[in-house]
């Protein structure tokens, strides 16, 4: 089965109101002006210098397209864990198609209280212009999109209800964002099932010092009346068999960590780390505390090159025909940038030639690295950046991943201090937590890579119950 959304309604939506903006510029720039404030008094930004903002912009399903969503994810989902057992049943494949994070091996361990790799998963995709769906990356680590992604439908609620009621008729939806409030109690049901004795939740960060959301999720847990520090990963101590922070007893925490390769330029964990992080590292490994994101899903599970890994014959073999046809439907080809020789949708190719003679096809992004870093889109670079994406990097592996055309929209924002209407590019982060399905995370931005710690914006998700035909 082939999943497809009908984007017909988001398109329309933007194309009225980017129609209307001459006639009622003032009426959006006030909008746009107590939306954005709003945002500042939740205390959601993504970093000092860049605060989270939203835009007049909207994702409309029905519940036909939210169905089409789900199945794809939970599909999806089932198949990445299936792949990830195979992997650590295998060391030896593991080892073949990971060597680059084979410092983290010694310490993979299951969460406590969790029968799957993943607690949390956005498996995010491009949705293009007739509706198709097509899986571009994997995170298993970032709580950032679960915890502002309702925030950001509401307010963009707000600002939709501040302009004529003629463009966008609000009553018949209800917001279809991921809300934290799931990822919270889900995680609180992993630390009860694991049996471990209630302490204090800690939020961790690492030597990259990546904060962006770690307070929200904090308050979160606190308004159940649990105690929850955010704390440095470094400046734990394993004392008595239990974890702990300045004497704090630890039973669940949550790690926003960015491991990568030692000598990456971006986010990694440095060569040293098995010292610095030696007593969570043992603490994950023997089951003493619920390690929300445990290194497997931190490392593998993130890695670009597991998408990769699904078309190799070896994993192929392991697959049923239903999997194999969701994967050439639904998961845009991937594999290692190396000098070689492989297998492109049935024809062999050598791969740095053929890559450097079509870049329009093609997408080059770091294997292990998040946030956008690194990523250059052939179609939109000229000759002289691809030539240089394409040199192959000791300390950043990359992947390279077929391009997909984008839908695109005029989205009415305010950019560098006026409002606009300009043509942006949509992408979706379908989100699984605990293995079940809880939304949608949108994304929206003028760049074709659209994260929004570098460009763009969240996008309000909305479902109408007034399903089509």
């Amino acid at each position: 089965m082939a999943y497809r959304i009908d984007p017909t309604a988001t398109v329309d939506f933007h194309d009225r109101l980017a129609t209307a903006l001459p006639a009622i510029e003032d009426q959006c720039a006030r909008s746009l002006a107590a939306a954005n404030g709003e945002m500042h008094q939740k205390n959601l930004c993504l970093a000092r210098q860049k605060p989270l903002e939203v835009a007049l912009s909207a994702l409309l399903l029905d519940e036909a397209d939210v169905k089409q969503f789900e199945m794809l994810a939970l599909r999806l989902h089932a198949l990445i864990e299936q792949v990830l057992d195979y992997l650590i049943r295998r060391p030896d494949a593991l080892d073949h198609h990971f060597p680059d994070l084979r410092r983290i091996f010694p310490f993979f361990a299951k969460t406590s209280g969790l029968p799957t790799w993943q607690a949390l998963a956005r498996y995010d995709a491009a949705v293009q212009p007739d509706g198709g769906v097509k899986i571009m990356e994997l995170n298993t680590a970032c709580p950032g999109a679960f915890m502002i992604s309702e925030a950001v439908s509401q307010v963009t609620q707000h600002g939709f209800q501040r302009l004529d009621r003629a463009l966008i008729e609000l009553d018949d939806l209800a917001i279809g964002s991921v809300r934290p409030r799931r990822l919270r109690d889900k995680l609180l049901g992993v630390e009860e099932a694991s049996g471990i004795e209630q302490g204090t939740i800690g939020i961790l960060h690492d030597e990259n010092e990546l904060s962006f959301e770690l307070q929200n999720l904090a308050d979160s847990f606190r308004a159940t009346g649990r105690e929850a520090i955010l704390a440095d990963a470094r400046e734990l101590k394993l004392e008595n068999g239990r974890l702990t922070h300045e004497g704090r007893y630890l039973s669940l925490v949550y790690n926003k960590f960015r491991i990568s390769t030692p000598n990456s330029p971006n986010h990694c964990w440095r060569d040293g780390f098995e010292s610095r992080y030696s007593a969570f590292l043992e603490a994950q490994k023997e089951g003493l505390v619920v390690s929300v994101n445990n290194l497997v899903g931190l490392t593998v599970g993130e890695s670009k090159a597991l998408l990769a890994v699904l078309r190799h014959p070896e994993v192929q073999r392991e697959l049923s025909d239903d999997d194999k046809r969701l994967i050439e439907n639904h998961v845009l080809w991937t594999a290692r940038l190396q000098d070689a020789q492989i297998d492109f949708h049935g024809e062999m190719i050598d791969l740095l030639p053929y890559v450097l003679q079509h870049r329009e096809r093609f997408v080059i992004k770091p294997a292990n690295e998040g946030r956008g870093f690194g990523v250059v889109v052939g179609k939109y670079c000229d000759a002289e950046t691809w030539t240089e994406a394409c040199q192959l990097q000791d300390d950043v592996p990359q992947v390279v991943q077929e391009y997909a055309e984008t839908l695109t929209f005029p989205v009415v924002s305010d950019r560098f201090g006026r409002v606009t209407a300009d043509r942006m590019f949509l992408t979706v982060g379908l989100s699984i937590i605990c293995g079940s399905y809880e939304g949608v995370v949108s994304r929206i931005s003028a760049s074709p890579v659209t994260n929004v710690a570098r460009e763009g914006f969240g996008q309000a998700v909305f479902v109408s119950t007034n399903n089509r035909g």
